[in-house]
């Protein structure tokens, strides 16, 4: 007896199974798939039951099917009540059909076990697809159709409920969360206090949670409160009743905003955050002595640090090794610029010519499969021998195609940016002299993502493509390489 695996499907986009059209409930399905297993000599030895929509790749228990049949060779049949029901994308009936072997048997669809099967097979996956993206492209459009004319077009948000084709306030949550706006606008609480006031009262998602800061601060922005609602990155205006009036709402949006705004910083220590201690790895921070010298130091987060003081005039000059370590001449950088045209023009000339030769092993394949054609016609060869070549050689061109498209897409050097990178190599020492400190600090983090600092000792830590210019200044002989 042939070992089989059995596959039932009900799309999640139902609310329910009673709700599948007749035919396509799990009993029935399950009854049908037994049925026939029983009359063609076949034993399920495994049932997978997947409640979601065939659209799109990564469903839960397709997966775990999958997984069954890799690890179980003997097994290589599947029984589905109909081809939609195992796939409604490419990917996965590909997956199933050409990466694991495995035939699918339509139990309500009588396709022959053979070449002809097999295309027929793949015509009505391919239908499946189509017949899914033309749904949701309708769904979406009666959705948008929906909100164009003030109907909130989806699940009713938090403090309303889907009633009468619309939105109405919830009678429960809805006077919590009029609350919940009129308080954070008339009173000092913060983000934080309100989410403990939601708490207290028992004010909870619609799933049940507790509701955070971030989700507060996310339902106070919404203007679906106010009798309008974002859809597609449009705001409507929703036929629905507002929760609250559109004052306390501004009140909200301005202590939300006056709250969001960035305090200004008493002093600017620019080079804070670019050091970092040698002797305990900690970061190096900055004061103020005497009101108005600037020393740096390590923070000493693990313990009593060795590393002493800097003034901001030291520790600046310090830093210039980092620059003086990337440094070029102009001759090096002269030469290696002419390196980078020599590849760039190798490279390109490459890639012209593999598109020369993917074009002529496309039209070789095109060629072929018109001969190919006209051999079936006339009955040089077999039908199933025509399919099965023809089914190769699109699999070839579509293979080639790709890589055409792909050698079409590859960016070519950005010559432009290596000018500037060398220029910078060799002009960023004698600038950073002249620039102030927080110009100085930018400049270093152009070149490098940290600099550790050991007593008088800098060891920076390079950003590419600078940290092939500082090999190349510690090992000269690396540069014709």
């Amino acid at each position: 007896m042939k070992k089989a695996v059995a596959y039932e499907r009900v799309s999640y986009l139902r609310k329910k199974e009673d709700d599948q059209p007749d035919g396509y409930s799990f009993e029935t399905q399950r009854q049908a798939l037994i049925e026939y297993a029983a009359g063609h000599d076949l034993e399920i030895v495994e049932t997978f039951v997947e409640k979601k929509s065939a659209f799109s790749p990564g469903r839960d228990e397709f997966e775990r099917m999958l997984d069954f049949f890799r690890a179980n060779s003997d097994v290589t049949t599947l029984l589905v009540y109909k081809i939609d029901r195992s796939s409604r994308n490419l990917f996965d009936y590909g997956m199933l059909v050409d990466n694991l072997g495995v035939d699918i048997i339509s139990v309500t669809e009588d396709l022959p076990n053979n070449s002809a099967g097999r295309l027929i097979g793949d015509n009505l996956a391919a239908f499946s697809r189509f017949y899914s993206a033309q749904l949701s492209e309708r769904t979406r459009a009666a959705m948008l159709t929906k909100a164009k004319s003030g109907v909130y077009p989806t699940y009713a948000p938090m403090g309303y409920v889907n009633k009468n084709r619309n939105i109405a306030i919830d009678p429960i949550v809805g006077p919590m969360l009029r609350d919940l706006f009129i308080r954070y606008a008339r009173t000092d609480d913060s983000l934080q206090g309100i989410a403990q006031w939601a708490r207290d009262r028992g004010l909870r998602s619609r799933y049940g949670n507790v509701l955070s800061k971030g989700a507060i601060h996310t339902i106070l922005q919404n203007p679906v409160y106010v009798g309008q609602f974002r859809w597609k990155g449009k705001i409507y205006d929703g036929s629905h009743e507002p929760l609250i009036s559109v004052e306390i709402f501004n009140a909200v949006q301005e202590k939300l905003h006056r709250r969001n705004l960035p305090r200004p910083a008493k002093h600017k220590f620019p080079y804070r955050g670019i050091v970092t201690c040698g002797y305990c790895g900690c970061l190096m921070t900055a004061e103020i002595k005497k009101g108005k010298y600037v020393y740096y130091h390590c923070t000493q987060s693990k313990g009593k640090c060795e590393q002493p003081y800097y003034s901001q005039d030291k520790l600046s000059q310090r830093l210039l090794d980092v620059l003086e370590g990337i440094r070029m001449s102009k001759e090096n950088a002269s030469e290696l610029m002419n390196l980078v045209l020599q590849d760039s023009e190798e490279v390109q000339r490459k890639r012209k010519a593999r598109r020369i030769q993917l074009k002529a092993e496309e039209k070789r394949i095109i060629e072929r499969m018109d001969t190919m054609y006209e051999d079936r016609v006339d009955a040089v060869i077999t039908e199933e021998q025509w399919l099965r070549r023809d089914s190769q050689q699109n699999t070839r061109l579509q293979m080639v195609r790709e890589e055409i498209a792909r050698t079409s897409r590859e960016a070519s050097f950005n010559l432009e940016a290596v000018e500037t990178t060398l220029e910078l190599a060799q002009r960023l020492p004698e600038l950073y002299l002249r620039k102030s400190h927080e110009e100085r600090a930018r400049a270093l983090k152009i070149v490098s993502s940290n600099c550790i600092l050991t007593a008088e000792n800098i060891d920076p830590v390079y950003k590419e493509p600078f940290a092939a210019i500082a090999k190349w200044r510690r090992s000269p002989a690396w540069l014709p390489g």
